[in-house]
């Protein structure tokens, strides 16, 4: 008999709670733009970021042994999910949105895309997880095991993963996650700039502020970094640096008046 697994049911209504945030982070970005963007934009950049799994699984199948804990095991992480990222970022914005695009609310659109995946991806997995978990509760572990056959499992690892983290510690991933959007946003800005306004220090810049924010998390992962709420946290302030200094720059280098006068135009027809 398997011994029974704890899973409060505040983590549970947690789990739920994470999936919806990742997902109306999606909905109310598309939203704020959905005039300024096209749906094109937004193809390309969830196109690009299933290319940036793809190019994931390349390199860790390409890795070489190392130990799956330590520092050298967190930068190893870190760096692949940096590579794979900034690779098909930018040579989707050279070709893909600079190619057909002139203005910088394409790269928001683009960024849209490429985050959006990601969180609607992410979204998906933790109802996942809030299916599977409120199963088990409902009916105990001997009738889980039984209902799920022969993938109990890995319905079992999934399970005891839900079990190690408390309800806050998910509830802080979904918060992460949005910040991971609005700093992708950011990044793809500075990466336009770069492209489009002789902005050259941002080809350096982008790469590094993006391994800054991925760095916490190769850590955790490595267990270098024990705590997940440090983990998040620190992940959340860095990303709000990177979406500060690309707002700064939107704003000095965009015409907000002429944003402004063709929202009113298109609300306008609209009516």
């Amino acid at each position: 008999m398997t011994s029974e697994i704890y899973i409060p049911g505040f983590t549970v209504t947690c789990l739920l709670i994470t999936s919806i945030i990742c997902i109306v982070a999606v909905l109310v970005a598309w939203y704020t733009v959905r005039s300024r963007v096209k749906f094109s934009q937004i193809i390309l950049g969830a196109f690009s970021y299933v290319l940036v799994m793809l190019l994931e699984n390349v390199l860790s199948l390409a890795a070489p042994t190392v130990p799956e804990t330590g520092f050298v095991y967190a930068i190893y992480i870190t760096l692949s999910m940096v590579v794979a990222r900034e690779v098909i970022r930018f040579l989707a914005m050279v070709f893909g949105v600079k190619a057909n695009f002139s203005n910088t609310d394409a790269s928001v659109g683009f960024a849209l895309g490429f985050a959006g995946m990601y969180l609607l991806i992410c979204g998906a997995y933790y109802f996942n997880c809030y299916t599977t978990a409120t199963e088990y509760v409902k009916t105990g572990m001997d009738a889980f095991v039984a209902n799920t056959g022969s993938d109990a499992e890995e319905a079992l690892t999934l399970l005891k993963s839900i079990a190690a983290q408390s309800g806050w510690q998910f509830v802080f991933t979904g918060v992460n996650r949005v910040m991971f959007l609005v700093r992708e946003i950011a990044l793809c800005v500075l990466i336009w700039y770069a492209l489009t306004r002789e902005q050259k220090q941002y080809y350096l810049l982008v790469p590094l502020m993006s391994l800054a924010a991925f760095l916490p998390d190769g850590l955790y992962q490595a267990e270098v970094l024990t705590s997940s709420y440090a983990k998040d946290l620190i992940t959340v302030a860095v990303s709000a640096g990177i979406a500060f200094l690309a707002a700064r720059q939107y704003n000095a280098r965009e015409d907000q008046v002429a944003h402004f006068q063709i929202e009113r135009l298109r609300a306008r027809k609209r009516r």
